[in-house]
């Protein structure tokens, strides 16, 4: 017995060293930080951010994972991922009322995606991964094929630390029909540390997320180096959710705005696993509507945004901006729509205004689908006086029927103050009765138009990267066929072959025998029901004959 309890206690203590040498070396860091910045006094641009960092990528392929979520760290070892960036839009971003967002994406689901060279085929690499992707997050990302992908040259440069940047190795594919439900949200808090147990996650409410007027959902991989030789890169998982709220729904009768009302939710308490919660309020010196509150031992002196008690708990890191630095106003704005009338020709026409005093040099990329035809020779860029300008560095990749989408991407110089019209012509091809979605009637969708421009040439964080300018998304309508004729195809030929077969079968197949005359013929039911309506009057006037008298005889 005593054996026993020391063989138990050695065990025990091996589990704790063990548990401790583990926890030693784990050196993931996680933080999590909420944007509030009210683009004018009616509105609330929310931005919560969760970034998960791993120090050691060697980690991913030692299948040793402390905070980094498992699920991803198996995909990009099993696909060979070396950055992937995924946005799921609900919504338009209205770049006039709002300015540029943090995180801009376009309506539906965009995803772009780097692979690392040593990998045998990045065409079955990008199947495998998006079909990951679509069970992962119960999206429709199963539905990326060869008619939706493109390889971009110059646009969705990588972010993070690669080796090999050839564009060979990046594919990009967008479904604007795709929209935002709850069934996305849920399984992207459960990569989370906390879940949406506690910390700044604790707030995502999907009732109110989805009642917003805009609601951009994030989910970013890329490599990062903290040395100059870059020998051991560590990895990191960003995770955003971008939301615009209206305040004018909002029941708080105080001045300003309260989170917890906004979102019906007040913060559980803090993240253990946190290193960093971090809470930053930005307002522009135009709005008028939020007084500027002092920050106090018990929070702000003025309006309540969160629930006290749980900011005091979590001990968060206050960051006050009232300096107006970030612009609302956009300097660079793109808006695209449909020309053309009827069912054959068409169009696409795009407008980028510029209202900087200097010079823009903008990268802008267009996909449009395989059957509608594009004419590159159509394609005609002229300013606000009617000068045609001519483009920089074209690249056209011309549609393979069933097969690759038109891709065309080209630079531009954009003057100051000024404004320059983009068109290009195409003709509506046919498709075959079963290429049509089950709501032929509602029509397809070109992807918007993607304007790349240095942040420092729009004054946003005033770095090098490149910032992403998305346009509308086109729906387009291409000739539909009478889906009623089959139907009545189909009833007329059942309705002749069931006259005429069944005809045919009854003579083939009923068996003929002799009938014989003296036999008693059958009563049939006509003189049956005649016997029995003539014994019934022959009752009735029976009992007429009878006297009133005579009843008991």
């Amino acid at each position: 017995m005593r054996s026993a309890v020391v063989m138990l206690r050695s065990i025990w203590y091996i589990l704790v060293v063990t548990c401790l040498f583990n926890f030693g070396e784990a050196s993931d860091l996680y933080e999590e930080t909420l944007v509030l910045k009210p683009p004018n006094d009616d509105q609330l641009y929310a931005v919560f951010n969760f970034s998960t960092v791993s120090e050691d990528l060697k980690s991913l392929k030692n299948h040793h994972y402390s905070l980094f979520p498992r699920v991803i760290g198996e995909l990009i070892r099993k696909y060979g991922i070396a950055e992937f960036h995924l946005s799921m839009t609900q919504g338009l971003w209205r770049y006039e009322r709002w300015g540029h967002p943090y995180y801009p994406a376009p309506p539906g689901a965009q995803l772009w995606v780097w692979f690392q060279p040593e990998i045998e085929s990045v065409e079955a690499s990008w199947k495998g991964f998006t079909n990951a992707l679509s069970g992962l997050l119960c999206a429709s990302l199963n539905f990326i094929g060869k008619t939706e992908t493109v390889t971009p040259t110059l646009s969705f440069r990588p972010q993070g630390a690669i080796q090999d940047a050839s564009s060979s190795l990046l594919r990009y594919a967008v479904l604007s029909r795709e929209t935002l439900c709850t069934e996305n949200l849920t399984p992207w808090l459960k990569m989370l540390p906390c879940g949406s147990n506690s910390g700044i996650s604790s707030l995502l409410n999907p009732a109110a997320l989805h009642h917003s007027q805009y609601l951009s959902l994030g989910l970013n991989y890329k490599q990062k180096c903290f040395e100059k030789n870059c020998d051991n890169p560590a990895i990191q998982l960003h995770q955003s959710v971008s939301t615009m709220f209206d305040l004018r729904k909002s029941t708080s009768e105080k001045p300003g705005f309260s989170v917890s009302t906004i979102l019906n939710k007040k913060i559980k308490g803090p993240c253990p696993l946190a290193h960093r919660s971090d809470i930053r309020l930005s307002v522009p010196e135009h709005v008028s509507l939020y007084p500027r509150p002092s920050i106090k031992e018990n929070g702000f002196s003025v309006y309540d945004l969160f629930d006290l008690k749980a900011l005091r708990d979590i001990q968060v890191q206050w960051n006050i901006n009232f300096d107006g630095d970030e612009k609302t106003t956009p300097i660079l704005v793109v808006h695209c729509h449909l020309a053309g009338i009827g069912q054959q020709e068409g169009g696409v026409r795009c407008r980028l205004s510029n209202s900087a005093a200097r010079n823009i040099s903008v990268l802008v990329m267009q996909t449009v689908p395989w059957f509608l035809q594009v004419y590159l020779h159509t394609l005609q860029i002229t300013d606000q006086d009617g000068k045609i300008l001519l483009p920089k560095r074209v690249t056209f990749r011309p549609a393979k029927i069933r097969q690759s989408p038109h891709f065309l991407e080209y630079m531009l110089n954009i003057s100051p103050s000024s404004t320059i019209k983009i068109a290009l012509q195409f003709n509506r091809g046919f498709l075959t009765w079963t290429e049509h979605p089950p709501d032929a009637n509602h029509g397809f969708y070109i992807g918007s138009t993607v304007v790349s421009v240095r942040e420092k040439d729009i004054e946003i964080m005033g770095s090098d990267n490149v910032h992403h300018i998305y346009s509308e998304a086109l729906q387009v309508f291409v000739p539909v066929p009478d889906f009623s004729m089959p139907y009545n195809v189909i009833c007329l030929a059942c309705t002749v072959l069931a006259i005429a077969f069944g005809s045919l079968h009854n003579l083939t197949t009923r068996r003929y025998q002799a009938f014989d005359s003296d036999e008693p013929k059958a009563e049939s039911f006509v003189n049956k029901l005649m016997s029995f309506l003539k014994k019934l009057i022959g009752l009735v006037k029976r009992d007429k004959l009878i006297e009133p008298g005579n009843k008991d005889s």
